[in-house]
């Protein structure tokens, strides 16, 4: 059976090239636009290289999208979707969410597999490795039959250490600034992650400072690109595809009556609090950990207030078309929920507080089911593995602060199967803090484009993006 080389379902020609791409590196980036098909492609690679035996680490909600490609492209592969740390020895292929690698990294590094794709592998971006004292934890209780609990970034680091062969698939490699390639470069054992330091000050407008090391800026993007293009391939969809077209909107959404009360009083409390600072000692607290709490419910109160006006905007127009409909809140989600029963409209909901069959059943439901005309998702649950094409229309109640979580969420209707022009509308208030929010998101976004897409632009970016988002509420 491992033999076998002919596949089932038949890839388009960027994704065979994206195969042999793979197959011809021990370690490679794989960073097509999202909804170019970078899982069919690395299936593919896998089943013509017969890389057996094959580890997955993905998303929880995505696991069930690898066991079905498997199946269409190689029905012979048994893949493994483990329930329980015995299942990791059975199935050619392994299929593991990030968060269960950590408990079974032990039992996963002693299988010997040939090949670890690390699926949405921008999610390791943050700082995570195990030092020494960790070492000697995770050796203890391995010893002892338990498991040592590890960040995601940390865990997939140390598993891919023993893998001959890793493969990072994502199509947001950096959302908003370069160090946030590091550790995906780390991942697959690239010479430029071998010192943070010099990364950092060379791509990043870093260096040393009493805080440790500052790498939150952008330089020389045009040299990271040449440096990482042996391998990194990123294809965007315009280049390989035959895709409808994708229109981007402000809407613009008037802040009225309670609403307006409300996000005033907990702005009026923030100036106050702004005005009275008296160090930078003070600024610090004020956009700290627990300050995000104010503005964060300033987003909530925006969200809660632009619903209403977003669903009426999605029902007016005629026709049997589907709409998605995206937030950061649970309260903006149950909102659109009451509205929709009162107005007879059926739905799905699909958010982090229901179980991962439940997700599965929400998107097969919407893409089924024509009586099912929302769907009501929360941004970060929904942002990533899912295929939503039946809908051609697309809003944000609110925003992330990064350009590429917003691409993500977007391609989920903008990919491989979509027939209908696309519109994606970003719901803004005028006069509040979406106005920069918004502005910021564009800011991002040159920044990726120089990076990853070629814009010959040496410009330097020497903040980051959420500190400069919470630095100007306290410029008041």
């Amino acid at each position: 059976m491992h033999e076998r080389k002919t596949t089932g379902r038949v890839p388009y020609p960027h994704q065979e090239a994206g195969a042999r791409f793979l197959r011809d590196r021990p370690g490679a980036i794989l960073a097509d636009e999202q909804g170019v098909g970078k899982t069919d492609t690395a299936v593919h690679a896998v089943v013509q290289g017969g890389m057996w035996p094959c580890l997955v680490v993905c998303p929880a909600n995505v696991r069930v999208i690898w066991e079905r490609v498997f199946g269409a492209v190689a029905p012979w592969v048994k893949v493994a979707l483990p329930g329980m740390m015995t299942d990791i020895a059975q199935g050619e292929v392994v299929v593991v969410s990030f968060n269960r690698l950590a408990e079974w990294l032990a039992p996963l590094a002693a299988r010997s597999f040939a090949v670890l794709i690390v699926d949405e592998a921008h999610l390791i971006r943050n700082a995570g490795e195990l030092r020494a004292a960790e070492k000697r934890a995770l050796e203890w209780s391995v010893e002892r039959g338990l498991h040592h609990s590890m960040h995601r970034t940390e865990a997939a680091l140390e598993i891919a250490k023993g893998i001959p062969v890793v493969w990072a698939l994502t199509g947001t490699p950096i959302l908003s600034r370069p160090v946030q390639l590091f550790n995906v470069l780390r991942l697959i054992r690239h010479p430029l992650s071998r010192s943070f330091r010099e990364y950092a000050e060379r791509y990043c407008a870093g260096g040393k400072t009493i805080y440790g090391v500052e790498a939150a800026g952008c330089s020389r993007p045009t040299e990271l690109r040449a440096a990482t293009s042996s391998v990194l391939m990123r294809r965007r969809k315009a280049d390989v595809l035959e895709l409808p077209p994708k229109e981007i909107v402000r809407l613009e959404i008037p802040l009225i009556g309670e609403a307006r009360e409300r996000y005033m009083r907990v702005w009026s409390e923030h100036v106050a609090r702004a005005k009275a600072l008296k160090s930078v000692n003070g600024l610090r607290r004020l956009t700290g950990a627990k300050a995000i709490a104010q503005p964060t419910l300033m987003r909530e109160v925006l969200s809660n207030a632009k619903t209403p006006y977003i669903l009426e905007h999605g029902l007016r127009r005629p026709g049997p078309g589907k709409t998605v409909l995206l937030s950061n809140f649970r309260s903006s989600l149950e909102l659109a929920s009451r509205y929709l029963d009162r107005v007879g409209v059926e739905y799905v909901v699909y958010h982090g507080g229901i179980s991962e069959k439940a997700k599965t059943k929400a998107v097969d439901a919407f893409a089924a089911d024509a009586r099912k005309r929302w769907f009501l998702g929360n941004s970060v649950s929904a942002m990533v593995g899912i295929n939503l094409t039946a809908a051609d229309r697309l809003y944000f109640a609110d925003m992330f602060f990064t350009s590429g979580d917003h691409d993500q969420a977007a391609d989920r209707i903008h990919r491989i199967g979509q027939t209908q022009p696309v519109t994606v509308y970003y719901g803004v208030c005028p006069g509040t803090i979406d106005d920069l929010q918004y502005r910021l998101l564009e800011e991002s976004r040159k920044v990726v484009s120089d990076v990853m897409d070629g814009v010959a632009d040496e410009r330097w970016l020497s903040h980051d993006i959420e500190d400069t988002f919470l630095n100007s509420l306290a410029a008041v």
